[in-house]
């Protein structure tokens, strides 16, 4: 009986770890229509926003950034200091809205969780 109780106090906290583990890059909330994991370190964010409207929510959200880079296509790469990129980029006829692609190491700061 002792053992089972260890057992159920180490489980306990380690689903309450990863529930608490958080990725390093903040997830933009407003107008959302779809959030689609990539993998454990990569989601995908549509919302109904304008490219311009989510670049300047990062732009004063994201603490940890290091620069960030226009592509030609029209995409905005937001960098951080820990690794983590933001890459904000308008959809097309058949995936209309801004995408919002977040990639960071999920062995370092937890994976995104299945839902």
């Amino acid at each position: 009986m002792k053992h089972h109780r260890f057992f159920v106090a180490a489980c306990a906290v380690a689903f309450s770890t990863l529930s608490w583990a958080q990725p390093p890059v903040p997830f933009y909330s407003a107008n959302v229509t779809k959030i689609d994991k990539q993998g454990p370190g990569s989601v995908v964010i549509v919302t109904k926003d304008s490219v311009e409207a989510v670049c300047s929510w990062y732009r004063k959200n994201l603490e940890d950034a290091n620069g960030e880079h226009k592509t030609e296509d029209g995409a905005v790469i937001f960098y951080t200091k820990n690794g983590a990129t933001v890459d904000v980029e308008l959809g097309n006829k058949f995936d209309p809205g801004t995408h919002i692609g977040l990639v960071w190491d999920a062995k370092k700061f937890g994976p995104y969780p299945d839902k």
